[in-house]
């Protein structure tokens, strides 16, 4: 067994990674969307529990990819209580242990080890940041929790920052049967999370203007030019690439296009290959136009797309111009997987020919989940 249960996660991403035995499955957690979906969370990992017929159930891998509160006020309600039932392996989190150790202006190859070495980890004595340089916000409150009940925080790591170096092979890292590659992010993303983080709002991040004011019409009209993500907390993104067997997921968080292109194409010089073949990928940031692009697109041979959001802000993800970027660039018809039914995902299913009926763009399919309360399961091995 080998699948990715897209988990309701309001406007945010929450996606539960499950392989090995059915009764018995090995369990990575990755993001835990809005405040809400901390139940929708705990629910289901009691029932795998249960399933499991264990006292706590062991969670090889928790990754919160990054501050901003889509994706990390899920995971925040769910640890509050010390997370009865649960045992965490590891977390992959860059939180305020790992940040206050950056030097300002610091090359990444000064990061512990050597520029050949494929460790992000920060080793050796360095002089911390002032205590209050990052702000009291959601960063540091899951900093103090995993600190209060000493859960392995970035063990993989040494205890260092999960991340890439700008030059040398991309860390490759065993989690169980599981080989992940890390993708992102890079040092000077790190060092600009830094400044920004002890400016963060309370609210769903920096993205309200990307989010927000989308005057998107129907059926969808292909825009020339490529805009970008100006969000520093999208751009600190630990985006991986997940393999089991002959199956790879590419789980980008919101990372930036342009870092994710460079990432892929140093793994396929690495590789010897032209694409790096995928069995989904989680298109970053929700289907924002600003986060892919031409150039991603090259890097990769991808039939399936998820999209993980309810659309609950006015003109919100996904973006239309995102899915027909998707859909000009795609080698292979692809799929579209959401995981809420809603008149800005639905449409692109009751309306298909609207955009590929002019022959402009290849045909595609769309998935929607079954239960509604239950998220969207993509089966990598049916």
């Amino acid at each position: 067994m080998f699948k990715l249960e897209m988990l309701p996660a309001g406007c945010g991403d929450c996606l539960l990674l499950l392989y090995g035995s059915k009764k018995k499955p090995h369990v990575v957690l990755i993001d835990g969307g809005v405040d809400d979906t901390a139940g929708i969370i705990r629910k289901r990992l009691e029932r795998l529990r249960q399933s499991a017929v264990v006292e706590r159930l062991p969670i090889e891998l928790l990754v919160v990819t990054h501050i901003d509160n889509d994706h990390i006020n899920g995971i925040i309600g769910l640890l509050k209580d010390g997370a009865p039932g649960l045992e965490l392996k590891d977390i992959w989190f860059n939180g305020t242990s790992q940040l206050r150790r950056l030097k300002p202006n610091e090359p990444d190859d000064m990061l512990g080890g050597n520029a050949e070495s494929d460790e992000f980890a920060l080793t050796g004595e360095s002089e911390p940041l002032p205590s209050d340089f990052l702000g009291p916000r959601e960063g540091e409150e899951l900093s103090g929790i995993i600190a209060l009940n000493r859960w392995p925080w970035n063990k993989t790591f040494d205890g260092g920052l999960v991340g890439v170096r700008s030059a040398g092979t991309l860390p490759v890292k065993k989690i169980g049967n599981l080989t992940i590659t890390i993708l992102g992010p890079t040092r000077p993303r790190l060092d600009s999370l830094v400044t920004a983080w002890k400016n963060k709002l309370g609210d769903i991040g920096e993205i309200a203007g990307d989010m927000l004011g989308r005057l998107d019409t129907w059926p969808p009209e292909w825009k020339n030019g490529e805009g970008k993500d100006s969000s520093r907390t999208n751009g600190s993104s630990i985006a991986l690439l997940v393999e089991h067997g002959n199956h790879s997921l590419l789980l980008s968080g919101d990372a930036y296009a342009k870092d994710m292109a460079a990432s892929l194409d140093r793994l396929c010089n690495e590789r010897g290959r032209k694409t790096i073949e995928l069995s989904a990928f989680k298109l970053s940031h929700h289907g924002s136009i600003n986060n892919i692009s031409k150039d991603l697109m090259s890097r990769i041979t991808c039939g399936r797309y998820l999209v993980s959001t309810d659309c609950s802000l006015p003109n919100a993800h996904p973006d239309q111009q995102a899915i027909l970027r998707v859909l000009k660039h795609s080698t292979v018809t692809p799929c579209f997987c959401f995981n809420t039914a809603h008149d800005r995902t639905t449409v692109w299913s009751d309306k298909r020919m609207d955009v590929t009926g002019g022959g402009e763009y290849q045909d595609y399919d769309t998935e929607y989940p079954d239960d509604p309360s239950l998220g969207i399961v993509i089966d990598m091995e049916s």
